[in-house]
């Protein structure tokens, strides 16, 4: 089927590849879309005062990981770049999962055009897309998924050092352990030994609360910095919290360093990432 009159409308004005428009309708059999950056005024007509512009179809997201997967050669042949993403209406509820190409081969456009952060942990964007830079001089790692909290990445060849890899994908985005791989193989403990055969020695920095108070407040003025650390030493050694903590210590969870053997261990299992600040 081809391109509707609406649609060939549509990439006119976004100069975007009528070749790469023609290739993703006839793969998806999905309506071609404006793509909308959360970051995006859409009401204003200065185009280059926004991020760059593209296309995007709402697909389920195994339809938008296939399109990823075996189309992206073919896109980048094109001049663009496809990556998955999450729609979001006008109130902020999420749509659906969305394919979004832009026309550029810059997979950091991704993570630009998504604005991804995690503001909650003193990460910026920029943070983000430095740290994979220097990931991308270790391994083959591409960006495959992007939205404002959350980035998908996925392995072509692996780091060397996968357990020290671990480690500074931790530092940057706790939550890949916290709410990933330590609930993910919370009973398994067949991969929690393979994890710890595959990396005995593991060093973790900045994971305690202070550490995090470190982290969530760069940048602030210091005292600033002093009040927030009067609130968390209150709020550690209330009662309450003491009891809480003796109920969680006393929970066969994993630990941190388990919680980092189990990512590399992942990691080394799936050649995927997914990284999310909540």
């Amino acid at each position: 089927m081809a391109l509707t009159a609406q649609e060939l409308q549509l990439i006119e004005s976004l100069k975007f590849p009528l070749a790469a428009a023609e290739r993703i309708h006839q793969e998806t059999g999905g309506v071609l879309e404006e793509a909308k950056s959360d970051e995006w005024d859409y009401r204003d007509d200065d185009e280059e005062s926004g991020p760059i512009r593209g296309v995007s179809v709402l697909l389920p997201n195994a339809a938008v990981e296939s399109f990823v997967e075996t189309q992206q050669t073919a896109m980048e042949a094109l001049g663009c770049r496809a990556f998955w993403s999450t729609r979001r209406q006008a109130n902020g509820l999420q749509s659906g999962d969305e394919l979004v190409v832009l026309p550029t081969t810059d997979m950091m456009e991704a993570i630009r055009w998504s604005h991804s952060n995690g503001g909650n942990y003193g990460v910026s964007m920029e943070d983000i897309i430095d740290r994979i830079s220097r990931w991308r001089t270790l391994c083959d790692v591409q960006v495959v998924g992007a939205a404002h909290d959350w980035v998908a990445l996925r392995f072509h060849t692996l780091p060397e050092n996968i357990c020290q890899f671990a480690e500074d994908v931790f530092e940057l985005c706790p939550d890949s352990v916290h709410q990933g791989v330590a609930l993910q193989y919370e009973e398994d403990e067949e991969a929690l030994e393979a994890a710890r055969t595959l990396c005995p020695d593991i060093c973790i920095t900045a994971t305690t609360a202070e550490g995090q108070l470190e982290r969530m407040t760069k940048g602030f003025p210091p005292e600033m910095v002093d009040q927030l650390r009067e609130k968390l030493s209150q709020t550690m050694n209330s009662p309450r919290m003491k009891a809480m903590l003796e109920i969680v210590g006393n929970h066969s969870e994993p630990s941190e360093e388990d919680g980092v053997r189990l990512l590399a261990y992942e990691i080394r299992r799936s050649g995927y990432l997914f990284l999310w600040w909540d």
